[in-house]
């Protein structure tokens, strides 16, 4: 009766008391003796712990989630008062599955891993889980401000939730793709309006992110839906986001994990999409202007992701999926496509032709300096130059009868005599000179 939607402002208070009671504060006695603060924090725990089954033994933890699957049915409210009271019931709700973890010395009564005793029957109670699932994703979905610190509570109810396949269904079937933008913002996640230190803060951003990823892997019937989400999503990603390693990581490993069963039922029509979706956010990284933006301030974190996705779309279905974004980038970069040289001795077959012209534009626009606009590639640190090495030396070896390698090796000897002249000259070499005298 204390938890009534229509008066949501007393709900939320009513909602702090009992997280209070349920989740004492230890901290306040620290400023007494070490005898005494311990006496007095194992009499918080035991209180806490018999208000806690009291709570859910009359029925506290049915309310709260009733509460809570209801509470963004009330406009009326604030931001800053829904965000408040979703947080605190989430709270409760985690501590009532799982119970309070900030007393430590009782390990068995509080293991590190999964939950105790009434933990498990609660869950197991759960009958409905649509409405719990609506609200714990569109907290996070349609609030920006949301902390990190709840959004690790929401993750950590949503994966004992997940492991029912009715429930994983449920989820992925939510209105309003609430799943996919669920996923995405999570998965891209960058912080929202912590309260912490800036270090704190990435720390925790970094492990929502983590989190999601492993979320996504051990969830299959989350795994089948992730990559046409993801791919969707690729457009949108800002060329300049820190944020993005496990967004395409979980990308990679959709597509070439083995030991994922989704992996091997992944399309070529999907990954030519894909990888279509990939040449178009390539197309769109930018050079530095400077070699000092380039060491100072300047992120290739989405640069380097493109790279390595591609690599393991033509290690996964060769060349014939690159065909569309070869021919984007080839219009982008206005370079010459290496599989029409004729300084370069070779004669590819239909499916070499992207895998060769993909390795010119790769090295041409991605690893050489920009000429007269730039003297700085746009793979511009250590890690971009590996990737980009490692994706033309993948789409070598997909070629059939050494094309790519020769492809590669005439270029190579061009730079090479290109730069002769200049080389001789500056280690003191003359054209008619003896072997002697060199």
């Amino acid at each position: 009766n204390l938890l009534d939607r229509k008066n949501f402002h007393r709900s939320v208070y009513v909602l702090l008391a009992i997280d209070s009671f349920i989740q004492p504060a230890a901290e306040v006695l620290s400023s007494l003796e070490k005898e005494q603060r311990m006496l007095l924090e194992r009499e918080m725990e035991d209180q806490a712990a018999v208000f806690r089954q009291g709570f859910i033994n009359s029925g506290g933890f049915d309310a709260v989630v009733e509460f809570f699957s209801f509470s963004e049915e009330n406009p009326e409210m604030s931001q800053r008062m829904t965000r408040m009271g979703n947080a605190v019931a989430l709270r409760i709700l985690k501590c009532c599955l799982f119970g309070d973890r900030q007393f430590s010395r009782n390990k068995n009564k509080f293991p590190s891993k999964g939950l105790d005793e009434a933990g498990t029957k609660l869950l197991q109670s759960l009958v409905d889980t649509r409405g719990l699932l609506r609200s714990l994703t569109s907290m996070v979905v349609a609030d920006s401000g949301i902390s990190s610190s709840t959004i690790s509570d929401v993750l950590k109810f949503l994966t004992l939730l997940l492991k029912s396949e009715d429930t994983a269904r449920t989820f992925v079937s939510l209105p309003d793709n609430t799943a996919e933008k669920f996923l995405v913002t999570l998965l891209l996640w960058e912080g929202g309006l912590e309260t912490s230190r800036p270090s704190s803060a990435v720390s925790a951003a970094s492990k929502v992110r983590k989190t999601t990823h492993e979320l996504v892997l051990n969830t299959p019937i989350l795994a089948e839906s992730a990559l046409s989400w993801l791919k969707n999503a690729i457009n949108s990603i800002q060329v300049t986001s820190d944020s993005t390693s496990e967004y395409f990581d979980l990308l990679k490993r959709l597509v070439s994990d083995e030991h994922l069963d989704h992996s091997n039922d992944v399309s070529e029509a999907e990954m030519t999409s894909l990888a279509t979706a990939v040449c178009q956010k390539l197309a769109s990284c930018p050079r530095p202007s400077s070699e000092s933006l380039a060491v100072i301030d300047f992120s290739t974190g989405v640069l380097c992701g493109c790279l390595a996705l591609l690599r393991a779309l033509i290690e996964r279905a060769g060349g014939a999926i690159v065909l569309e974004g070869t021919r984007l980038l080839l219009t982008e970069f206005q370079v010459l496509p290496w599989s029409k040289s004729t300084a370069f001795k070779i004669n590819p077959g239909a499916d070499d032709v992207p895998l060769i012209d993909l390795m010119g534009i790769v090295f041409d626009a991605f690893l050489s300096p920009g000429g007269a606009t730039s003297v700085v590639a746009i793979c511009c640190d250590k890690l971009s130059r590996q990737r980009g090495f490692e994706l033309v030396l993948s789409a070598a070896r997909y070629c059939k009868d050494g094309n790519g390698y020769m492809a590669l090796v005439s270029k190579i000897n061009g730079l090479v005599s290109a730069a002769s002249p200049y080389l001789k000259h500056r280690w003191g070499q003359t054209a008619g000179g003896s072997e002697g005298s060199s």
